[in-house]
């Protein structure tokens, strides 16, 4: 098996080191985590691998199983669907908010994951996309100065790359994406938190029902219509101009 090794710098946190080996592929879902068989490859005590461990547990990334370690966990359609209705609950009107009170010095990291998931789509490099993909929305979050909503909404993504899937390239474009983002980051630089709220729940959306499609493999149950039963009322709200 490929030797496990930290990130470059000391700041990466047992519980980045042990998210990103998950994200990358090295821990897939369905792989049981040893407590102690990790802590001895990382040269680290059991102790602080299993606090890493319980804060991806309550992440939703893995679950213990008792007396045998962690299992990496997998995401089913009605976790993807939970996932959506989040995701437009939080970021909706974050977004919105953001767009009320951005000013100029706030968009640096936004713009440099744009640039980044435009250099990752040259490249075809699905998997940088996706990974940049997520951190502009982050990006875009933080401006709306909620710590605990970025958290909660990082968690969420991170479900989702849990499972190694995207609708890149299966469903549509990268082009597609960007300009769905430039979209929204259009709205929030503009300041109007309407239209990045409508950009926002646009592309939420139009993320769910492929995903969803794409993953249930046309599942009756998960049909377009059954779908939108589940996902369209959810962050329908006026927000102010």
């Amino acid at each position: 098996m490929e030797k496990f090794v930290f990130g470059e710098t000391a700041s990466n946190s047992l519980v980045g080191v042990i998210r990103q080996a998950i994200l990358s592929g090295r821990f897939s879902p369905g792989t049981l985590i040893s407590t102690s068989a990790l802590a001895k490859e990382l040269g680290v005590s059991r102790t602080p691998v299993r606090e890493a461990l319980l804060q991806l547990a309550q992440a939703g990334m893995v679950q213990f199983e008792k007396n045998r370690g962690a299992r990496v966990v997998g995401t089913s359609i009605p976790e993807l669907i939970g996932v959506f209705q989040v995701r437009l609950l939080l970021e909706v009107p974050l977004i919105a908010r953001a767009a009320q009170i951005a000013t100029g010095s706030d968009f640096a990291e936004v713009e440099l994951m744009h640039e980044k998931m435009q250099r990752a789509s040259e490249n075809a490099d699905y998997d940088e996309f996706l990974s940049a993909d997520r951190d502009f929305h982050l990006a875009l979050l933080r401006i709306a100065d909620s710590p605990r909503a970025v958290s909660i909404v990082q968690d969420l993504r991170n479900v989702v790359l849990t499972r190694g899937v995207g609708t890149v390239p299966n469903s549509r474009s990268t082009h597609d994406i960007i300009g769905e983002h430039e979209a929204i980051l259009t709205a929030v630089k503009a300041g109007d938190p309407a239209a990045a709220a409508a950009a926002t729940r646009r592309h939420i959306l139009s993320t769910a029902y492929l995903l969803i499609n794409q993953e249930s493999k046309g599942q009756e149950e998960y049909s377009r219509e059954r779908v939108a039963e589940l996902l369209d009322w959810v962050g329908k709200s006026e927000f102010p101009s």
